[in-house]
């Protein structure tokens, strides 16, 4: 069964920041995260990877990242950056 996805509110504001081409990589991503999250061998373009317990990150072209959490109802995608500021948020990120 696939979950739906969750776009959170903070994600569209830097979707809207972003170039044309990386957005379009960023929503075509977001697009096959439901389908193939919990699908091993199915997901290897994506490159999901497991950052912490029900979180992680997926990528979206060759420079970003995608971050989202595996909550109980929902695959919710709640930020984006390339590598480096992935690293730096999630030195501060509090799961909650």
């Amino acid at each position: 069964m696939n979950k739906p996805l969750v776009i959170k509110p903070e994600l569209l504001k830097q979707l809207v920041a972003l170039p044309a081409a990386q957005r379009k990589a960023a929503w075509e991503a977001m697009s096959l995260i439901p389908e193939s999250f919990g699908h091993p061998h199915s997901h290897t373009g994506l490159g999901i990877r497991k950052l912490r317990p029900h979180l992680f990150e997926c990528r979206a072209g060759l420079a970003l990242r995608l971050l989202f959490k595996d909550r109980d109802t929902a695959v919710e995608v709640f930020w984006i950056g390339d590598h480096d500021a992935v690293q730096a948020f999630l030195r501060s990120y509090r799961y909650e």
